[in-house]
């Protein structure tokens, strides 16, 4: 009984002893607190990457924005689901909804309306250093007949974007939102009105 009482005790001096040297070797392998600048550095590369790849999206034309707000008139905001509120790019071609929920259900199903065109005049400003927004401008030309609308997307470098539609026939429609590639869209298209 002494022995086993012996070999009891032997082993948790043992482990006693071995706990603390763990607990160095795991201090180790935390990572270390991050200083102010280190913080401001990575913060900068992750900016950088991120304009990066924004930038090549706009200048192959593949791209959505995905609308999270509208600005109405007298400069009211309006929170909308950026599933159905969005503008698509791809190449030449251009797909604009938007759709307002709890309201009435507009011609595409969605509560507004969707529309097809193709682009003209596509140009992209990559801005003059990384600190400046890239600027995306074109011409709107609809399926079959219908005069051109305008539009200018300002976007910044994390894929934040400004979008101002000039429709036709006077008037506009600003939105709000965010750039993201096709693979990682989840917008819904409704019926197309024209």
């Amino acid at each position: 009984m002494k022995k086993a009482m012996r070999i009891f005790l032997m082993i948790i001096l043992c482990s006693a002893m071995t706990v603390p040297s763990l607990r160095a070797q795991n201090n180790d392998v935390l990572p270390k607190k991050m200083t102010k600048q280190e913080r401001k550095e990575l913060r900068l590369k992750e900016s950088l990457a991120s304009r990066e790849r924004i930038l090549q999206l706009l200048k192959q034309r593949l791209f959505v924005l995905e609308a999270y707000q509208i600005y109405g008139r007298n400069g009211i905001t309006i929170p909308v689901n950026s599933a159905v509120n969005f503008m698509a790019i791809k190449g030449d071609k251009i797909i604009f909804q938007f759709g307002l929920e709890g309201g009435a259900v507009g011609s595409n199903g969605v509560g507004g309306i969707t529309a097809e065109g193709f682009i003209d005049n596509y140009t992209f400003n990559p801005g003059k250093s990384t600190k400046k927004a890239m600027i995306v401008t074109g011409e709107i030309r609809p399926k079959g007949a219908g005069a051109l609308g305008r539009f200018t997307l300002t976007v910044g470098n994390e894929g934040n974007a400004f979008l101002t539609m000039l429709l036709p026939y006077g008037g506009s429609l600003n939105m709000n939102g965010h750039i993201v590639d096709f693979a990682h869209s989840s917008v819904f298209k409704g019926q197309t009105m024209f």
